[in-house]
């Protein structure tokens, strides 16, 4: 995770532009906590449903082995991670314009992860020191909903602040 968290955070994010609306902003509330507890309890409960309804029912609901499971897993925290960046790219734009806004640092991030993705899915040598199963095209999509179903939640909490 750290290969993905750390190149997001310090070349990513600091590449994007500003927003338009950014001096329009009230700041923040220097008393304000950090984290609110909506925040939190919103964050844990898009991680629940993308990581333990759909990848751990589908999984063990279908008897696929431990390996399948952790290399599931593993792909989804991936892909909901790379859904997390694009949507925190932009307050005020929804995912698909965020995708739209000039950024290479997000796109060599971005494919710097699904190249390392596959390769300890893919590549023999790489999957075994994960101890991770190969995955056919069919099984790929579970990751892939359950990172969409974590980005849609985020969406919706986006949008419903700027609403509130």
């Amino acid at each position: 995770m750290e290969l993905i968290i750390d190149p997001a955070c310090s070349t990513a994010f600091e590449a994007e532009p500003e927003e338009a609306d950014v001096m329009a902003r009230p700041p923040r509330n220097p008393n304000a906590p950090l984290f609110g507890m909506g925040q939190i309890v919103f964050s844990l409960f898009a991680g629940f449903i993308s990581l333990i309804l759909l990848v751990f029912g589908f999984s063990f609901y279908n008897d696929y082995g431990e390996a399948e499971v952790r290399t599931l897993t593993f792909a989804t925290l991936v892909v909901a991670m790379l859904g997390l960046i694009i949507v925190n790219r932009s307050r005020s734009q929804n995912f698909w314009r965020a995708l739209r806004l000039p950024n290479r640092a997000v796109w060599w991030v971005v494919g710097g992860t699904l190249s390392f993705l596959a390769a300890v899915i893919y590549i023999p040598q790489a999957r075994a020191i994960f101890r991770f199963a190969e995955l056919d095209w069919s099984d790929l999509m579970i990751p892939l909903s359950a990172g969409s179903l974590a980005v849609l939640c985020l969406e919706i909490a986006k949008f419903l602040r700027r609403e509130g």
